[in-house]
């Protein structure tokens, strides 16, 4: 399996060790359950937090790219609360 286009774009880091990294993933086929209007099929790949764990001590390099996509997320699931929530 190639490194997921959304893995390799958002982290680089995760594709330039993707062949070590790869195994610790486990890949599941399921229905997309993030969005009434999407169910398309949708890939996920889940890590354990051990093997979480383990990257971050192996591959210091990744834990700024993973601390910069939760904040990503984090101020746009705010800016989605308060322009849907607040704001009305």
């Amino acid at each position: 399996m190639q490194v997921p286009a959304y893995l390799a774009r958002k982290f680089p880091e995760i594709g330039e060790h993707w062949p070590e990294l790869q195994p610790l993933f486990i890949r599941k086929h399921v229905a997309s359950g993030f969005s009434i209007e999407s169910f398309e099929d949708t890939d996920v790949l889940m890590l354990s937090k051990r093997d979480f764990t383990r990257i971050q001590q192996q591959y210091p390099s990744i834990e700024p790219a993973i601390t910069r996509f939760i904040c990503e997320r984090f101020i746009a699931y705010r800016n989605i609360f308060f322009n849907h929530v607040i704001l009305r």
